[in-house]
């Protein structure tokens, strides 16, 4: 059979597969969102990033609006606005998204997503400033100190020795859609895995699914989420804090931004912007000076104060905090 005739015999199978091959390039799906963007409850100052997600079809166009108006310029899958003021509180953005579908427009339209922009003070849900005891003058959720925990100018004394730690109640963020943990502490030297901040659950001799500060651990210094153990969400600075006089610690801990960091005297050490959630975080117990974990030392040095807040607090907010130092009066 000569080539010419090979040719004749499967020219329809090719034009056959080329017409499938070719339906199926000009195939065309509407566009559908996929994330919505989310609702944002910050501090002054922060900036806001509010993004959606879609899927269809290219080209797709995005249009931003605020309160009903369309934002000039404000075309991609990502709102950014920078450092958000009180003015801006009650917001509301949503963002059209179109394409075409096989010669037919195709628009589909977000939820809203709403701005609340509050103050550092009506977000501190608890503060531990150690006048006298354990007390919490902001949420009335009073500590213990236990075993040769003392009050000494306004600070609790924690010795290094096993047993002696503030015993906090649980619960203290749950609930919590965000959360800033603030203390200004004296640190002497540590062991490995001490800890400033124990929360979560145990398990027999172990802790799970808890949310920690530990001033050394290894080679570095951090923040800790079990999730639970061993599996770690883990963001640290290399080196420890040893001998750290007046130190001032706030872990930023922000999933709807993303965020989860924590900054010293009101500098930013390390961060993430891969936070999705800490809902697996459980809330039984909560120490100052003490880990979950039975075999980890307790802590040597002294705490100034402890704060909680419900929100992620900004770079300008934890800077601020920082210069004003512990005994500051917060309005809220």
């Amino acid at each position: 059979m000569t080539n010419a005739i090979l040719s004749r015999l499967h020219l329809p199978l090719f034009a056959t597969a080329f017409a499938a091959i070719s339906l199926t390039a000009v195939a065309a799906d509407p566009v559908v969102i996929v994330t919505q963007p989310k609702d944002r409850r910050v501090t002054d100052q922060t900036p806001v990033t509010l993004t959606v997600k879609a899927d269809g079809t290219e080209p797709v166009t995005y249009q931003w609006f605020r309160n009903g108006t369309a934002i000039a310029g404000a075309t991609a899958d990502k709102l950014e606005l920078p450092k958000v003021t009180f003015a801006d509180s009650g917001a509301k953005f949503h963002v059209v998204v179109k394409n075409e579908a096989d010669g037919k427009p195709a628009s589909v339209t977000s939820t809203n997503a709403t701005l609340t922009v509050v103050t550092p003070g009506s977000a501190l849900t608890h503060r531990y400033s150690f006048a006298k005891d354990a007390s919490d003058s902001v949420g009335n959720a009073n500590g213990t100190l236990e075993g040769a925990a003392a009050i000494n100018n306004g600070k609790v004394v924690l010795d290094g020795q096993r047993g002696t730690f503030v015993n906090l109640p649980g619960g203290l963020i749950a609930g919590n859609t965000a959360v800033t943990f603030e203390f200004w502490a004296d640190l002497g030297v540590n062991r490995n895995w001490a800890r400033v901040f124990d929360q979560g659950s145990t398990n027999g001799n172990n802790g799970g699914h808890d949310l920690y500060f530990s001033p050394r651990r290894g080679q570095n210094y951090g923040i800790t989420i079990m999730d639970p153990h061993p599996r770690e969400r883990v963001i640290t600075a290399r080196g420890n804090l040893d001998n750290s006089t007046n130190l001032h610690v706030a872990c930023v801990l922000d999933p709807s931004s993303g965020f989860m960091g924590f900054y010293t005297n009101g500098v930013l050490v390390a961060s993430t912007n891969g936070l999705t959630s800490f809902a697996s975080v459980d809330t039984n117990w909560f120490f100052l000076g003490k880990s979950l974990f039975g075999g980890d030392p307790a802590l040597n040095g002294s705490i100034d104060e402890f704060r909680v807040y419900n929100v992620g607090l900004s770079a300008d907010a934890v800077a601020a905090s920082y210069k004003a130092g512990p005994n500051a009066e917060i309005k809220k």
